[in-house]
């Protein structure tokens, strides 16, 4: 028996959900149980699972969908649901329902994700309480915007967002953001993956940072008129660490940017200020040392506050030349150049490169406001040469932004290596060492792209982590078996086409293997096998059963762990193996399915 309990205006973030839906199939007389906020897209995965979704339901309210033996196990199972959802997903914790609960003086920073009808009111309601904000939360007017952060302005409280993407204070990282080695520069950022990069590069030059504040993107928007990014040079101004302030944003309003810059010049500690995009005009009567990208931005950072001339990176003639290696190595099908980063300022900054190295060529993305290249049709397919912004709205409507969730990363990566003629995939990210760039993540990747016939994942970082260094061993181990055993057994890897009926067939024939020179690819954990693309052909509905099963405890065991990543891709494999079940019911014949 299937249920959907709704409850009507109710914010769960998804790691919560996960962990509570993991909980209630572990319940006497539960056989399945997921969890979701009512977008367009989870109302069409219950569906497709055949959960009868009650009609009105909308993106702010709580999904609660519960297979069970009957009406006594499911009322149980939800009321389980809530109880665990009440005590914070079955964490020993504590957990206020309203800002109005927390204990004044407390708490000094409030993060805020929630639905944008309510973050505002919770955000008043916290600076009223004495506390900054940090508001992740992107679906607030401009109005609201400007309204906001003017009365944190008022009452001497910081207002980081809407749509704060990373912050760190005090050293504890906010939202995306990364820690990084303390030092004397504060960050403040219109650009959230603009000022994490600046950040790390600082920190790999030797210096550190104070702080990084997030103003949210569109703080330089003329209706905003950069009204945190002032508040916050104040405040860094009477903060005795810091030593100098670094300033990164898009190009925005002129108008705006005047303004930030005039206030700068009033400032005693020394500015250095990135306006992507903008040219010498902009900087010319004051005070402020201007730079024209994230990395020459950093440069001058340390230089102000070291009184040395910091190095990093390749240089000129060291990047053109593992350019023309690799250009010799493509095929003269290959040709097109695709990008998928995270980050807006990252997007932006390769586009301005793009087009002042080769202005000939016609770039596509699916940003707006940008005059380096031409909109997309759809984001969801490439057209030449393209680069993307998967954190825009476009691809955050109806999923988890990738920086948490690398999924939509990872099949747009295989669509875009589908491509015959793609040529290079570059994928972009502002992270250290830790939650994105670890060993899964990182073979999740390099392992799909690798398979491919004429893959080749290339790793290029100012120092090799501890991941990066362990992904590259056991995928240098795996190739290593995987040779030795085609040798063996004779065995030639060949690219999976499609036959005439439209599925896949694997193609390995026995070859003369002292005239070939035999390549095998890199795959992921044996236990994560993400990056695999193994095929399977399946006549019976049991053999199914057993992969759901399979998949389900999976996806427990990997939740239990707090892997969650591992959690979401068991997740999404059982329910494809759920769909498939159904059409193999519906059909009763044989089909082909492809595990990843």
């Amino acid at each position: 028996m299937k249920k959907v309990y709704v409850i009507k205006n109710r914010y769960v973030d998804s790691v919560t959900l996960m962990g509570v839906a993991v909980e209630l199939t572990e319940l006497p007389g539960v056989t399945g149980a997921e969890s979701g906020m009512g977008t367009s897209q989870n109302v069409d995965l219950l569906t497709g699972l055949d959960y009868p979704v009650p009609a009105g339901v909308t993106k702010n309210d709580l999904m609660i969908a519960l297979d069970a033996e009957g009406p006594e196990a499911l009322e149980a199972a939800f009321a389980a649901a809530q109880e665990r959802l009440a005590s914070g997903g079955g964490h020993s914790r504590r957990v206020y329902r309203s800002v109005d609960e927390l204990p004044v003086g407390r708490y000094d920073v409030l993060q805020i994700s929630l639905p944008g009808e309510y973050a505002v009111q919770e955000a008043r309601r916290a600076i009223d309480r004495g506390m900054d904000i940090f508001m992740f939360t992107a679906d607030v007017t401009l109005e609201q915007e400007r309204a906001l952060k003017e009365y944190g302005r008022d009452h001497g409280r910081l207002v980081m967002g809407p749509d704060a993407g990373v912050g760190l204070l005090g050293g504890v990282a906010l939202a995306a953001g990364s820690i990084v080695r303390p030092g004397p520069v504060g960050v403040i950022g219109a650009s959230g993956s603009g000022s994490q990069e600046v950040a790390c590069l600082i920190e790999q030059m030797g210096s550190g940072v104070t702080c990084i504040l997030g103003t949210g993107g569109r703080d330089l928007k003329k209706e905003v008129g950069g009204v945190s990014m002032k508040a916050d040079m104040k405040r860094l101004e009477k903060d005795e660490d810091t030593k100098l302030i670094c300033l990164v944003s898009m190009l925005a309003d002129r108008e705006v940017m005047e303004e930030v810059l005039l206030e700068a010049d009033q400032l005693t500690k020394p500015v250095v200020a990135v306006f992507l995009g903008a040219d010498e005009t902009l900087y010319q009567g004051h005070r402020v040392t201007g730079t024209y990208s994230l990395q020459e931005a950093a440069k001058a950072c340390v230089r102000l506050v070291t009184g040395r001339e910091p190095s990093i990176g390749w240089t000129e003639e060291e990047a053109a030349a593992i350019a023309r290696e690799k250009a010799a190595s493509l095929s003269r099908e290959q040709k097109y150049f695709r990008g998928l980063y995270t980050g807006g300022t990252f997007a932006e900054e390769t586009l301005m490169t793009f087009r002042a190295v080769a202005p000939e060529i016609a770039l596509h993305t699916n940003r707006d406001n940008t005059k380096y290249a031409a909109r997309l049709q759809t984001h969801k397919r490439s057209e030449g040469h393209t680069l993307l912004d998967m954190g825009d709205l476009d691809f955050t409507a109806e999923a988890p932004h990738t920086v948490f969730d690398p999924t939509q990363r990872v099949e747009r990566l295989r669509q875009e290596l589908a491509d015959p003629e793609v040529a290079l995939v570059a994928i972009l990210d502002a992270d250290k060492e830790g939650f994105l760039r670890n060993v899964r993540s990182l073979t999740q990747i390099a392992g799909r792209a690798a398979r491919h016939s004429q893959g080749n994942v290339i790793l290029y970082a100012d120092t090799c982590t501890d991941s990066m260094r362990y992904a590259i061993e056991q995928s240098n181990r795996r190739r290593e078996k995987q040779v030795r055993y085609n040798m063996e057994h004779e065995m030639l890897p060949r690219q999976a086409q499609k036959s005439g009926s439209g599925q896949s067939a694997l193609l390995a024939g026995r070859v003369d293997t002292s005239e070939v020179n035999m390549t095998a690819y890199p795959i992921a954990e044996d236990h994560y096998a993400a990056a695999a693309d193994v095929q399977k052909s399946y006549t019976a509905s049991e053999n199914i059963d057993a992969l759901i099963d399979k998949a389900r405890e999976e996806m427990e065991r990997a939740a239990k762990s707090l892997d969650f990543l591992a959690a979401a891709k068991f997740r999404d494999r059982m329910y494809e193996l759920q769909k498939l079940r159904e059409e193999n019911r519906n059909q009763n014949s044989q089909f082909t399915i492809h595990n990843s």
